[in-house]
């Protein structure tokens, strides 16, 4: 039997089977940045966790647009090259970003895809939307997930994202566009109609009566509507949003879709988070968002790139990523915490012996108050010169010092 002959089976047991996982009782501990007076928030979690809490926190019915990119079972594994100057060598360490592999093959990934879909249309409002990112992999596989969760009568436009960057084949036509899949929950959805540039034959003009034409460094051309083949460029090497991370999408991308498809303080939603290119494009566009990833690099990247925007981060309380994986000493008084960076549980190289600070990607300094953990002060790696590290406080008590290595792993302590 092909996966086509299973797919309904497959699908219908993902769907009954999301009524079931709501009950799984998951926890979280929440780490305030800001004022903590917002509704922006920030999963550190598998996606599935944070849809169940999402739902439990009374989120069902109330946000507006979803974009997600989910993973395309490339059986693959996305890493990124880490690189540490030191004064007479450059040293080059591998990070995972994530793992597009499934140990059960397509069904399981049609599986888990399904389920997790049946519990986002349980969040999306009556006027909602949700855009699902693909390529030519497994767009016809998830095409047909969409249809049965969503409906195919809920089916708006297939967008094509036309792109240059990429490879090129001596055995096929040059693989340059992915596709984007709009759905909505009802016929009720938000659609505003977006302008794009429609250049004239020639680039002159054509002087029609009735008819506004404009011109720019390569010519003529008039405004019209929005077609469903979207011409931006990826996320280039030079490009200034460019961050160190697997599979990130231009803002440009992102921005298209929320202005289609929200209006202002609407809530957006991405549960595949990664570089959190969607989190910074609702921010930037003044709607809300929610932003889930597993992967803590991701977590990090998303808030550096907000810059100091208020948010709330839920990191779950099981988490595997929790491990001991630096050494050190401290000391404080009322003005100050004085780190020293011991030892690191994982030396890739001798000449990084005696600099284990180097290890680190970001360090966070927050109290506990009311069962949630405030951020009083973070450093970056940037700022990070040796293992002695001067943090200043403002009286501050009941400190915990978070670690993240540049792998993603997390150090908790305690500071009694």
């Amino acid at each position: 039997m092909t996966i086509l002959n299973k797919m309904y089976d497959i699908i219908t047991k993902a769907i009954n089977n999301s009524e079931l996982v709501v009950s799984k009782n998951i926890k979280f501990s929440s780490i305030i940045f800001g004022n903590g007076i917002n509704e922006n928030y920030l999963y550190l979690t598998d996606n599935l966790y944070c849809l169940i809490d999402l739902i439990r926190r009374g989120y069902s019915n109330k946000i507006d647009l979803i974009y997600i990119d989910p993973p395309f079972f490339t059986n693959m594994s996305f890493d990124k090259k880490i690189k540490i100057n030191l004064e007479d060598e450059e040293i080059v360490l591998k990070r995972n970003d994530f793992s597009d592999s499934y140990e059960n093959g397509l069904e399981q990934f049609i599986y888990d895809i399904a389920l997790r879909m049946n519990l986002m249309r349980e969040l999306l409002s009556d006027t909602g939307s949700i855009y699902v990112h693909v390529d030519n992999r497994i767009n016809h596989y998830i095409r047909i997930v969409l249809d049965e969760v969503f409906g195919e009568k809920n089916f708006i436009n297939e967008i094509i994202w036309v792109y240059k960057s990429g490879g090129a084949s001596n055995r096929r036509f040059s693989k340059k566009h992915d596709n984007i899949y709009l759905y909505s929950k009802t016929n009720k959805y938000i659609f505003n109609q977006q302008k794009e540039k429609s250049y004239n034959r020639g680039y002159k003009p054509y002087k029609f009566r009735d008819v506004i034409e404009y011109k720019d460094d390569l010519g003529w051309y008039t405004l019209v509507k929005a077609k469903d083949v979207w011409n931006i460029n990826m996320v280039g090497r030079t490009s200034k949003e460019r961050v160190n991370y697997s599979s990130q999408k231009p803002l440009e991308l992102i921005k298209k879709a929320i202005l289609a498809s929200t209006n202002d303080n609407a809530i957006v939603a991405d549960f595949y988070l990664g570089s959190g290119t969607t989190a910074v494009a609702a921010s930037e566009l003044n709607r809300k968002w929610i932003g889930c990833d597993q992967n803590p690099i991701s977590i990090i990247y998303t808030e550096r790139r907000l810059r100091n925007s208020d948010f709330t981060l839920l990191i779950e309380k099981e988490s595997q990523k929790f491990c001991r994986t630096f050494d050190i000493e401290y000391y404080k008084d009322e003005k100050n915490l004085y780190l020293f960076v011991k030892d690191y549980i994982n030396i890739h190289n001798d000449k990084l012996k005696t600099k284990p600070f180097l290890y680190i990607e970001k360090i966070y300094v927050c109290n506990n108050q009311n069962d949630s953990f405030n951020i009083v002060s973070s450093l970056d790696k940037t700022s990070i010169k040796e293992n002695k590290i001067n943090i200043t406080l403002n009286g501050e008590s009941n400190l915990y010092i978070i670690i993240v290595d540049l792998f993603g792993n997390i150090d908790f302590h305690k500071l009694s």
